[in-house]
């Protein structure tokens, strides 16, 4: 009994201390940094400073964050900038002298690791000589900088010139201006310009006058290009003649070969292709007497491709068209294969610009993206792979409305049965939709078939019964030009506003056999033995009664969103 006593305590006493160590919370890990950076370095008054923190750390995979704080020595000790506690201070919180510390301490939103720490000293103004390198026939100019913040007053500087001697600078008498003229000058020649602001201390830049230069031209250069080596600031001797000897290297990825017989000025572009290294080698030389050599290097750079023009089919859009792009004229010197960079775009009324059309960035151009009145461009940018060349441009107008779906050869008839042999007429109707009105259509200009007959009768009537009046139009068969292989027909026109359109239906051609029992031949109803004018008030769809007649445009019903046709063009 006394056994299993202890076995119950002990077991209790477990639970108890899995309790309490279930109960202990786990704490999140600090994170660390290794440094911090101040840059720029040097700095000076009329630059802002900015720390960059490196080597962030966090067991717990937290974000990376920051706490900052910025301070100045104030002789005795660094203390806090007032409100400088980001990574960024700007220059109007420290003057030349000040010693600058910024305090990183990284925070991972929960814990906070160690700080790390940077100063700098901010430093007075400086003085360089340009150009450099300088040459014997290049005056040397004294370029002061970082002296004020933005906004102040520049101060007075006062400028001295100075030439070694070999032992010592020396003043050049006269030489008090920020330009010191070339004369004189001689390869080797040392000089040192001395600029002292009219409070604090002067400050110093050298230079040495170098030899002369050899330069490869055009840089960049391309594969369709011959390279010349040209020489720069070399001093005519006072004895002697001057000359210059060439020898021409391209680089075999080991080590620079010469270019057999390439001894002079020129190397001609038939010695290097796309990516090689090309090196001259000048050495001048005075009666025979070599001097030191000089050389310069280039890199054959990709030569861009370039396009002639582009061409948009088809050449008179409908709203139902697809754009499609056609470059023409590729050229690459390289030989790379053709390559192109697409983007349409539409004008916009509103802004006065083109506007990119979300990813319209093929050849071809669907018609959701434009609508009746719309005009479209497509830029065409060649393309290697590597480079692009100059772009090339194209625009079209979609003034032609797509009537497909409202143009009815035969109305009636699912096959559209016409007969080439017939000396009849073939009627079509052009039914008014919510979006357009058939009173509008101009019937005068209105065409069919590939020949594009002129409609022979025409009038207004309600063919497909809805309610409200369509236009039926008759050709006489032999006008309108088709052919035992057609499959379809078209018709076009413009309404009285301007606004041209085009619808297309599907036909079968029949054998004259059948033509006794085939709508629209000699004994078609509304086309009485093949003449033009049908007599009397019985009639087919479209035939007008004694005479042809027109009827006036009753109005024009426009489905929202939808161009009003027969009211103008839209632009």
């Amino acid at each position: 009994m006394m056994l299993i006593k202890k076995i119950l305590a002990v077991a209790a006493a477990s639970l108890v201390c899995l309790s309490l160590i279930a109960t202990i919370p786990v704490l999140a890990a600090a994170p660390s940094i290794t440094g911090v950076e101040i840059t720029p370095d040097p700095a000076y008054t009329d630059t802002n400073l900015t720390a960059v923190p490196s080597g962030w750390t966090d067991a717990d995979d937290d974000l990376e964050g920051y706490e900052w704080q910025w301070q100045v020595w104030d002789g005795t000790a660094f203390v806090d900038i007032t409100g400088a506690e980001t990574n960024t201070l700007a220059n109007s919180s420290y003057a030349i002298g000040d010693q600058i510390k910024v305090i990183c301490t990284p925070f991972d939103g929960t814990e906070s690791g160690n700080p790390a720490e940077d100063v700098i000293t901010i430093s007075g103004g400086t003085v360089d000589i340009t150009p450099s390198p300088a040459h014997i026939d290049t005056d040397l100019t004294a370029v002061p900088q970082h002296w004020v913040k933005p906004g102040e007053e520049e101060p007075s500087l006062i400028y001295q010139w100075q030439k070694w001697d070999g032992a010592d600078w020396v003043d050049i008498s006269g030489a008090v201006s920020e330009t010191l003229a070339s004369t004189g000058f001689a390869v080797g020649d040392q000089y040192r310009i001395v600029c002292t602001p009219d409070t604090g201390n002067p400050v110093y830049a050298e230079i040495t006058i170098i030899d002369g230069t050899v330069e490869i031209a055009p840089d960049p250069a391309y594969t369709n290009t011959d390279l010349t080596a040209t020489t720069e600031h070399w001093p005519v001797p006072t004895e002697g003649v001057l000359e210059f000897g060439y020898q021409w290297y391209k680089w075999d990825g080991a080590d620079w070969v010469d270019i057999t017989g390439e001894t002079g000025t020129t190397l001609e572009s038939s010695h290097f292709i796309k990516g090689d290294q090309i090196r001259v080698v000048c050495t001048p030389s005075v009666d025979e007497v070599a001097g030191v050599p000089v050389e310069d290097e280039i890199t054959i750079s990709n030569s861009p491709p370039a396009v002639v023009g582009i061409t948009v089919t088809p050449d008179q859009p409908t709203t139902d068209s697809v754009l499609t792009a056609a470059p023409t004229g590729w050229t690459d010197a390289d030989g790379d294969p053709e390559g192109y960079q697409w983007q349409w775009q539409k004008w916009d009324e509103a802004t006065a610009a083109w506007l990119n059309i979300d990813g319209a960035t093929t050849s071809t151009l669907e018609s959701a993206n434009f609508t009746l009145g719309d005009t479209v461009k497509v830029i065409c940018t060649p393309f290697d792979g590597i480079d692009t060349g100059d772009p090339v441009e194209a625009e079209i107008g979609i003034d032609i409305l797509s009537y497909d779906a409202g143009i009815d050869v035969k109305p009636g008839s699912d096959d559209n049965p016409v007969n080439l042999t017939s000396k009849g007429v073939i009627p079509v109707a052009i039914y008014t939709t919510e979006g357009f009105d058939a009173a509008e259509v101009d019937v005068a200009n209105v065409k069919f078939g590939p020949a594009e007959a002129s409609p022979a009768h025409s009038a207004l009537e309600d063919v497909d019964e809805d309610g409200d009046l369509d236009l039926i139009l008759h050709f006489r068969t032999q006008e309108t030009g088709i052919a035992a292989e057609d499959t379809s027909a078209t018709l076009t026109g413009e309404t009285t506003g301007g606004t041209a359109f085009t619808g297309t239906d599907s036909i079968k051609i029949v054998p004259s056999k059948t033509q006794a029992a085939v709508q629209g031949n000699d004994e078609a109803p509304g086309a009485e033995n093949g003449n033009d004018e049908a007599p009397g008030k019985n009639k087919e769809p479209g035939q007008p009664a004694e005479g042809t007649g027109k009827a006036a445009a009753p109005g024009l019903n426009k489905e929202p969103g939808q161009p009003a046709v027969g009211k103008g063009k839209n632009k």
